[in-house]
């Protein structure tokens, strides 16, 4: 997440991260320690779900908070998070199932017996049935439709 936002450009301005920390409770929560644009804690709260029939991850709940460390970053932070909410929505309902044929994709080819038999992973499609958060990670359950194992002699 750090190497994903830090040098940023978001409403004309870099962000740089400190620190990011995710929990979750009855909520997803992101923490993030910001120095740039303005020095203050970044909280991004939300109830993600994942919409079987669609196959998105969408955001109950959403809702973010500045908590600037001065007087002046306090007077703009309804600015950066105008800012961040609006660039969120819009990249909202997400889909992440390009990110997990990536994955996937790079499954190992096996090779057996002295490299003489090779057994070769393949999909057509991929569909989430179930995505949920715990406190110490995400649990997700996927189908690969026409699941193959090619054997190479």
């Amino acid at each position: 997440m750090m190497t994903a936002i830090n040098g940023q450009e978001i409403g004309g301005k870099n962000f740089e991260l400190e620190s990011v920390n995710i929990r979750n409770t009855d909520r997803l929560e992101i923490k993030a320690n910001m120095l740039e644009p303005i020095k203050g804690i970044i909280t991004l709260t939300c109830a993600p779900f994942l919409d079987r029939e669609t196959q998105k991850l969408s955001l109950g709940s959403f809702k973010i908070d500045i908590d600037a460390s001065n007087f002046i970053y306090k007077i703009s932070s309804p600015i950066i998070e105008k800012i961040i909410s609006n660039k969120i929505i819009a990249i909202m309902p997400f889909d992440p199932a390009p990110y997990l044929k990536t994955f996937l994709a790079k499954s190992p080819q096996i090779s057996l017996l002295d490299n003489k038999i090779s057994l070769i992973p393949s999909f057509s499609q991929l569909l989430l049935d179930q995505l949920s958060f715990t406190p110490n990670c995400v649990l997700c359950n996927i189908t690969l439709e026409d699941a193959e194992l090619d054997v190479i002699v």
